[in-house]
């Protein structure tokens, strides 16, 4: 009997989160799930990065978390409820990140450990995951599963291993887990799925610029190919900003010209840039 092994990305976003698999002897068959807004009228590949808590456990997550709060926010329990929100960010803004000191607001501004509330979303994604692989597939060994998160490039080596300690809280074997730079993903995933990119990116000394527009934050860095094909990173500008400001020309140019300037530092010259609208 062939073994499978699978490959699962979780990816913890500023604003919106998701997961996608694919067999590694069959890489670009990739399977992501779709969610449904309370309405049922939106669907999307990604769920709102929200954590909602009762009584301080664990009850729901994305869509689930947001239309229950909006059900219970009345309540005369209301105080038994916690919604936690875009809490991503946190661990590049703080100074110092650890699972003990870093903390996170509730939307009505009442602070908690930061720790469990990322080990409560990495779970939700890691068994929703399983979940769907299952239906899929059927039982799956996890001896054969491989995760990869992806974090920005931007985070420190303490912002990593606090993901790191959650994941393995959420039950993530530290074996099986991988992390992946989220500029460098969205570079890869350009050139795999566009014969025009491919080339254009292929030759030794390349030089172009990623720009990562996702709900929250745009994530732009500069990449260089060596000759082995690998990627040098020169720089990067993280840009947290609301999504109707972020997505018009004018911000985009105002990050891309401050990107520049810092790059032509290197006494280099930018030749190609993507647009990565995650």
């Amino acid at each position: 009997m062939m073994v499978v092994r699978l490959v699962v990305a979780l990816d913890l976003g500023t604003t919106y989160s998701g997961y996608a698999f694919s067999a590694s002897s069959d890489p670009l068959t990739i399977v992501s799930n779709v969610w449904n807004s309370g309405s049922g009228q939106l669907m999307s590949s990604k769920s709102p990065t929200c954590v909602l808590l009762h009584n301080d456990m664990f009850h729901s997550f994305g869509y689930d978390a947001e239309n229950k709060y909006v059900q219970v926010i009345d309540d005369e329990d209301r105080n038994d409820w916690r919604l936690f929100r875009r809490f991503k960010m946190v661990l590049h803004k703080q100074a110092t990140v650890s699972r003990s000191t870093t903390t996170i607001a509730d939307t009505r501004g009442d602070y908690m450990e930061a720790f469990p509330i990322f080990t409560m979303a990495l779970e939700y994604l890691k068994k929703s995951a399983l979940e769907h692989i299952k239906k899929q597939r059927g039982e799956v060994s996890m001896e054969n599963v491989t995760f990869v998160i992806t974090v920005p490039a931007i985070w420190d080596d303490n912002a990593k291993q606090f993901m790191r300690e959650a994941a393995t809280e959420a039950g993530i074997d530290t074996s099986k887990l991988k992390f992946a730079l989220e500029p460098e993903a969205a570079s890869i995933w350009c050139e795999s799925h566009s014969a025009e990119a491919s080339i254009a990116l292929a030759g030794t000394g390349t030089r172009y610029m990623v720009v990562d527009l996702g709900g929250g934050t745009a994530d732009i860095s500069v990449h260089e190919r060596n000759e082995d094909g690998t990627l040098r990173k020169y720089t990067e500008l993280v840009v947290v900003i609301g999504v109707e400001r972020m997505l018009m020309p004018s911000s985009l140019n105002c990050y891309k010209t401050c990107l520049v300037e810092k790059y032509c530092m290197h006494g280099r010259e930018i030749t190609k840039m993507i647009i990565w609208n995650s």
